[in-house]
Order: C-alpha cells, then sequence, then structure tokens
C-alpha cells in the first residue's frame, strides 16, 4: 500500500500538506482548491488509504465516536443516531455502535457491569468520545463516566434524565417546554378540557417531566383535575385494558409517550366503531418516520432527536478541540407536528 511520504514525492509536496488535506475539516481547507483536488485523485488513484489503528495510537485518540443504546431497532435511536451520523460526517469521523441490556435482567450489578465492559472497550479502541442515548439507569453512566473521565474520553448524555455528575456533557429535550407546548395546542388551539396522557416503558421516567407540566399548567388554567386522566406505566400498556377505560372515562383527546402506543391507540378504537379524530383526538411523541403514512396520519409532539444527536455530536467535537473546558448542559426545544389524528374539538351540547 502507497504511503502518505510516495504521494507527496509524486505530487511534489511536503508529507505534511498530504497529510493535512487528506485529514479534511479546517486544516484542508487551507490549501488551494486545485491542490486539494490533486492530492485526493491522486490517493484514490493509487488506492491510498489511512491506518486509523495507527492513527490512533499516535494521537492516543481514534476518529470515532461511540453511540450507546439499548435498542438500535426501536425508530427512535435511528433518529438520533441519523443526526450523529450526519454531523460527524461533515468531521471526517465515524461512528461506533453498542446496543446494551438487551435480554438481560435488569439490576444494578448488570449495569455496572456493563458499564465497565462497554467502557473498557471505548478505552482499548481510543474513541474519541461517547454519546449515551435511552438509557436513565444511574450505576451505567456512574460507572462509565468515570472510567471514561479517567481516561480522557468525553461523556456525553442525550435526552435521558438529567445529570448531575461533572464528568457529563448533556443535550436533553426540553421537557417542561414539551409538556406545556402540548397543552397550549391541544386546549388553546383545539379547545380540547378533557384529556387521557399515556406513559408507558422506560420512556416514562423521562416523560413524567412532560406530564407534571402539562397538569400544572393544565390546573392553572382552571381545567379541573378530575377531567385528566393520567395512566402511567414502566413496561407494557395492555391495551384492551386502556381501550375500555378511555371509553369509561371519555376523554376528547389521548396523548401517549410513544408513536407506536398511539398507532395502537389509533387501532383499537378504529376496530371498536370510534373514528380518530371524530371521537378522539390521538398526538403520539417522536415524530417517526411512519406517522404520515397512517390513516390518519399521526399528530406528534416531536422532541426532534436528529437535533439533538447532531447538537450532540458537535459539542464532543468541540471538546475535542479544546474550545469547551467545562462539562456543559444545552436543552432543545420541542415542536408539534400537525397532522389528521387530532381536530379541533367541538361540544355539541
Amino acid at each position: 500500500m502507497i504511503t502518505q511520504q510516495e504521494l507527496a514525492k509524486i505530487i511534489g509536496v511536503s508529507q505534511m500538506t498530504v497529510s493535512a488535506i487528506l485529514r479534511g475539516g479546517t486544516l484542508a481547507q487551507r490549501y488551494r482548491p486545485e491542490l486539494r483536488r490533486k492530492v485526493l485523485e491522486t490517493a484514490a488513484q493509487f488506492g491510498y488509504s489511512r491506518n486509523e489503528i495507527a492513527l490512533a495510537v499516535r494521537n492516543k485518540s481514534s476518529n470515532v465516536i461511540g453511540f450507546i443504546t439499548q435498542d438500535l431497532a426501536n425508530g427512535y435511536s435511528g433518529v438520533m443516531l441519523q443526526g450523529i451520523v450526519d454531523a460527524v460526517a461533515e468531521q471526517n469521523r465515524l461512528v461506533k455502535t453498542f446496543s446494551v441490556f438487551r435480554g438481560q435482567e435488569p439490576s444494578a450489578e448488570t449495569f455496572r457491569t456493563v458499564g465497565n465492559a462497554i467502557a473498557e472497550q471505548c478505552i482499548g479502541q481510543r474513541l474519541a468520545g461517547v454519546i449515551c442515548f435511552d438509557i436513565v439507569f444511574s450505576e451505567f453512566l456512574d460507572v462509565i463516566g468515570e472510567k471514561l473521565g479517567n481516561s480522557g474520553i468525553p461523556l456525553l448524555v442525550a435526552n435521558g434524565i438529567p445529570q448531575k455528575t461533572p464528568v457529563c456533557h448533556g443535550v436533553y429535550s426540553d421537557m417542561k417546554q414539551g409538556g406545556e407546548l402540548l397543552f397550549d395546542y391541544l386546549y388553546n388551539q383545539l379547545h380540547h378540557e378533557r384529556f387521557a396522557l399515556v406513559g408507558h416503558y422506560n420512556w416514562v421516567i423521562n416523560t413524567r417531566q412532560i406530564l407534571q407540566a402539562f397538569l400544572d399548567k393544565a390546573l392553572a388554567t382552571g381545567i379541573p383535575q378530575d377531567h385528566i386522566l393520567l395512566r402511567v406505566s414502566d413496561g407494557v400498556q395492555n391495551y384492551h385494558d386502556l381501550e375500555e377505560e378511555l371509553l369509561d372515562f371519555k376523554p376528547t383527546a389521548v396523548w401517549t409517550n410513544s408513536d407506536f402506543s398511539a398507532l395502537s391507540i389509533i387501532t383499537s378504537l378504529t376496530n371498536r366503531g370510534y373514528k380518530v379524530p371524530d371521537k378522539f383526538s390521538v398526538i403520539g411523541y417522536g415524530n417517526l418516520h411512519f406517522d404520515e403514512k397512517c390513516y390518519p396520519a399521526i399528530t406528534s409532539l416531536d422532541n426532534n432527536l436528529y437535533d439533538i444527536g447532531y447538537r450532540a455530536a458537535q459539542l464532543l467535537y468541540e471538546h475535542g478541540n479544546g474550545r469547551i473546558e467545562t462539562m456543559r448542559t444545552e436543552f432543545v426545544p420541542h415542536t408539534i407536528v400537525k397532522r389528521e389524528s387530532c381536530k379541533i374539538y367541538k361540544n355539541k351540547q
């Protein structure tokens, strides 16, 4: 395989110039476009590829960012990961993914054991930084944060519970703003006055803040508390029981902290002969790709995971370039993506 030194000799420039252009980024922009093009074309012609392992050893860090999540296939992780991938592509970096805790019994010991194992992998591969998404277990975050921090690898928690530990950055959805925005949309814009709020899975830990912000604003507005049904579960919802409860409670608007759950609720109600949004307005969470393909297309409270992933990767890049001296916490606002599963409520009485 041809070396940078041999490429430099062929092109007639220094090895330092070839190295800077091949690395890309702001350093490469210092050179004339014609020279950059010539170096890249010559490198491609002779089949040059960088020895990333040797580069990582020399620099004590690779150009690879780690992404740790519980489930790469759940839709939400994919949105977050796309934001990270797009950001690191601009930085000439790569992403390595880790999927953890699948099929394992959740316990403090499991969280610590897995945290140690993942940290050792990240350190051994000299990752430039690590992003954790959809992981709210403090035992895991404490272990991996301490071990990575001792090795000079920055950790960033994306969209979990804001961490008080000084060993990690954080980019989170603004849950309080999300709950208030949800209430404003359903009450002030669509004129609903009777609500069901459904939370389930581990995400319920995060979205309790949305539920609380919604409830606080509703009560402050004068909505009676018995006009709000809160249905919260740490596991999977039993949709048959939930359906019966909804029909008994008779809300005009239903919000759930998962677009998958919103689709299940719409399907269950439709199968019972209740049209959405004629009888019930239903709004999901996360604005997943299938929402617009459903019938009716699902309105969603968007936590903007793409933006969170993109900003998380940027923040780690800024950390690595020495632009950030202390750990930083940032919040990304929610937005409402309006589709056909919600409509203005009209009291016919």
